[in-house]
């Protein structure tokens, strides 16, 4: 009985990997120029393994990556949003479905006074030079964290003495079905490297609130920040960091220290 379920399970997985490429190739289609088939995702991670997505599209309009989510969103297909591979370990035998990139079209930073919005596709190391460049105080503690400010906010990344979610005010998003959403700081639920409110969302960007600081004393904290990092990480190879899973009720440094 399990080797059938186990047949069985196997026959229905390539059955729908198969649909999965033949709607690959219709987006294909509809977007010569921005869908890749079979794309390897090796070069598109930190780790620099993994094996083909059936489809890597890379947007360079917000209208194009509306119409690829709601393309997903009828066709019942996978879509998996990948940022610059900072915290992630793709299979070798690959992703099935749409894996979508927003670097082509969600860049944007624009000031408002003490507020920013920050595009999910930017680099957190972006944001935090311009945030130096131009005298907003509130993100130097992030200088080194790798990935985009979409990764980032899915996670919650933080160091030393804060969060990103600390400074959201709105998150700019697509549901699955393609519906844009503004969703504030306590509904995007920020906790310890999580934010719930913001599973099965498409991050677009985020305002948020900083303050003015002089752009030397940021200066100086980011080189801190970033000598700090180097003193302590192997920034010479391929890695996302420190990998582990929190305990319920306790830390895993402190089980570390213990062996």
């Amino acid at each position: 009985m399990t080797r059938l379920n186990a047949t069985t399970s196997e026959a229905t997985a390539r059955n729908s990997r198969k649909r999965f490429r033949q709607l690959a190739a219709r987006l294909k289609q509809q977007f010569p120029e921005i869908v890749r088939l079979d794309e390897p995702l090796a070069g598109y991670t930190n780790y620099r393994v993994g094996g083909p997505a059936d489809a890597l599209v890379r947007p360079r309009t917000l209208d194009q990556l509306q119409a690829i989510v709601r393309f997903c969103h009828a066709h019942q297909v996978p879509l998996f949003v990948l940022g610059k591979g900072a915290n992630i370990l793709v299979s070798d035998q690959g992703v099935p479905g749409v894996v979508v990139t927003l670097e082509g079209c969600c860049r944007q930073l624009r000031r408002e006074g003490n507020h920013l919005y920050a595009g999910a596709g930017l680099l957190v190391s972006e944001l935090v030079r311009y945030c130096e460049e131009h005298g907003l105080g509130g993100l130097d503690f992030m200088s080194g964290i790798p990935g985009t400010v979409g990764g980032a906010l899915t996670m919650n990344a933080g160091a030393f003495v804060g969060e990103i979610g600390d400074r959201v005010v709105w998150v700019d998003a697509f549901t699955e079905a393609g519906e844009r959403i503004r969703l504030s700081r306590d509904q995007a639920g920020f906790g310890y490297r999580r934010a719930d409110g913001l599973k099965n969302k498409i991050l677009l960007g985020c305002w948020l609130a900083l303050e003015p600081a002089d752009s030397n004393q940021l200066m100086q904290a980011r080189m801190n920040y970033l000598k700090r990092r180097a003193e302590k990480q192997p920034l010479e190879y391929p890695s996302c960091g420190s990998v582990f899973k929190r305990p319920k009720g306790d830390f895993a440094g402190r089980l570390i220290e213990l062996v």
